[in-house]
């Protein structure tokens, strides 16, 4: 089986979908499923291509975003070449992503069975008024792709409940949760000293400081207890406006941001806190990878109750963690400082989000379930 993924980018650039993505691409190949992505360039302007471990990644120039969307002018002649050259059984359609609408004007494109990964909504967001600006003209595209495509992989029920552009396709649509890889724990010794304080409960928090996370809640949180430190890793446009809301606080001795962290920092990092907390306030934030580093390393996740998101159903409310409203400072204090007086419960809760993962979020198994998916698709009248 040879299967041709469309995506926005790949690692080395940082990003859930990104991450999903290359994890899959390694499980297929070591399925015995060959395997090629097409993806942007988030670093120049020029095409390039490149092996890693067996998976042929082409990366198309990108002259710039416009509303968050890269303008790659190479992308369609790209993707036509490819077609041709690699000749795919199913193309594989991740989304949101704009340059996967060149596939509708491709006639090597119209006899290949499609199936169109639903990473999430374009929102039509109350915080960026861009995003719906966006969405305006990119819905009919959307849709017409949707109609087009034979499956939508959807990443959880709520989010398959929720989702406005999907209800006319639901019965096209299959709930395969995303997953990432097991490596086993890290061995290397963590030097605590300048991360964490030992009395403190240490909260973890990741991802692009960006409007839709609800760090600033966090922030908030820590500034209504001395009983938790947070470590909050991640760069983006909000940081000025977090690191004046930490120095108006004085919180500067028990929130840090780290920035960037290499892999293995942040693996550091996972295995060396007490819990992770994803504050998120909109369902821009459609499933939360970071939860499932977070439980592969054994750790409960605080998570906020955002309707439709798959942070909810991802993390069980008192057993792999803990859920609150969203965009409720004072909930996540008392979320926080309960697991701060209870570290037994704290630990537990972990490993029933570690046996959580093995069972449902291991890319092996959710592997399977693509491929059990793509054999679907192939035997199917199309």
């Amino acid at each position: 089986m040879k299967i041709l993924h469309i995506g926005k980018y790949y690692p080395p650039f940082h990003g859930g979908m990104e991450a999903f993505l290359l994890a899959l691409a390694q499980a297929q190949l070591s399925a015995g499923v060959a395997v090629q992505v097409l993806v942007h360039n988030h670093q120049s302007h020029t095409t390039d291509s490149s092996c890693d471990d067996g998976i042929e990644i082409i990366r198309t120039g990108r002259f710039g975003t416009l509303f968050f969307t890269p303008i790659s002018p190479a992308f369609r002649s790209v993707l036509k070449r490819m077609i041709a050259t690699f000749q795919p059984d199913i193309l594989h359609l991740h989304m949101p992503n704009p340059s996967a609408f060149w596939v509708m004007t491709l006639a090597c494109a119209k006899n290949i069975p499609w199936v169109v990964h639903w990473h999430a909504d374009v929102v039509s967001s109350n915080l960026d008024w861009r995003v719906k600006l966006a969405y305006r003209f990119y819905r009919p595209m959307e849709q017409a792709l949707l109609q087009r495509a034979q499956k939508i992989i959807v990443t959880s029920p709520p989010y398959l409940e929720s989702s406005r552009p999907l209800q006319a396709w639901r019965n096209k649509c299959r709930v395969i949760p995303l997953g990432i890889s097991s490596p086993p724990p890290s061995t290397t010794e963590c030097s605590l000293e300048n991360t964490w304080h030992r009395d403190s409960l240490r909260v973890l928090a990741v991802g692009r400081l960006t409007y839709y996370k609800g760090f600033e809640y966090l922030i908030r949180a820590a500034g209504q207890t001395s009983s938790i430190q947070i470590n909050l890793v991640g760069e983006g446009e909000k940081l000025g406006e977090l690191q004046r809301l930490i120095r108006t606080a004085r919180l500067e001795d028990r929130v840090k941001l780290l920035g960037k962290q290499s892999d293995e920092a942040l693996s550091r990092l996972f295995h060396s806190c007490d819990c992770l907390c994803l504050p998120s306030i909109e369902r821009t934030e459609a499933f939360g990878m970071v939860l499932l580093e977070a439980a592969r390393a054994s750790k409960p996740a605080v998570v906020t109750d955002v309707a439709g998101s798959g942070m909810s159903w991802v993390v069980e409310n008192r057993k792999t963690g803990l859920t609150v409203a969203a965009g409720d400072a004072e909930a996540l204090t008392t979320a926080l400082a309960y697991l701060a007086t209870h570290r037994e419960q704290c630990r537990e809760m972990g490993k029933l989000a570690r046996a959580r993962f093995d069972t449902m979020f291991r890319i092996d198994a959710v592997e399977k379930q693509v491929s059990e998916l793509y054999r679907d698709m192939l035997s199917s009248p199309y």
